[in-house]
């Protein structure tokens, strides 16, 4: 979950963004130790999450932000119009139903998706900590680094059906 600390609970491997003052309203894409990563000031609080979208890569970066009812601000992916928690990472959506089109339900959770890194503010600066990467998440797929391609060596994997 993206969260601020404070001094004394910053790790030492915490990545310098900027100074506070310089990223007032920002949303931009950073890189750290070759994960893609959105940083977002939003309400006043800044958060961190994978920057592509869980469910096909999508570039959360070029997404709206939106106010949902119980949930605060969520990017909305610009592919596929999923949105996604700035500050859970969870995919939320609202029910629909299909018989009654104008009738909407509440806003549900599909649980957490989309991994959330930690903002810390230190003497003006504001740093960002990668979360524990060692239980997977469906955002992994599409923000970590990848190896290198050998040559020779195809892109694409095929099975056979």
């Amino acid at each position: 979950m993206a969260e601020e600390k404070s001094l004394e609970n910053v790790d030492q491997n915490a990545n310098l963004v900027g100074r506070k003052s310089d990223l007032i309203g920002v949303k931009r894409q950073i890189k750290i130790d070759g994960r893609n990563i959105l940083f977002v000031h939003k309400k006043g609080k800044f958060f961190a999450l994978d920057s592509k979208c869980y469910h096909s890569g999508g570039p959360l970066h070029k997404g709206d932000i939106e106010d949902v009812p119980n949930f605060s601000s969520c990017i909305v992916c610009p592919w596929h119009r999923y949105k996604i928690c700035l500050q859970t990472g969870e995919s939320v959506y609202q029910e629909a139903y299909p018989h009654q089109p104008v009738k909407r339900g509440p806003w549900k959770s599909t649980g957490v998706k989309q991994r959330t890194h930690c903002v810390i503010e230190r003497e003006g600066n504001i740093y960002v900590q990668l979360s524990d990467l060692t239980q997977e998440m469906p955002s992994d797929h599409y923000n970590k680094e990848r190896p290198p391609r050998e040559e020779g060596v195809p892109n694409v994997h095929l099975k056979d059906w």
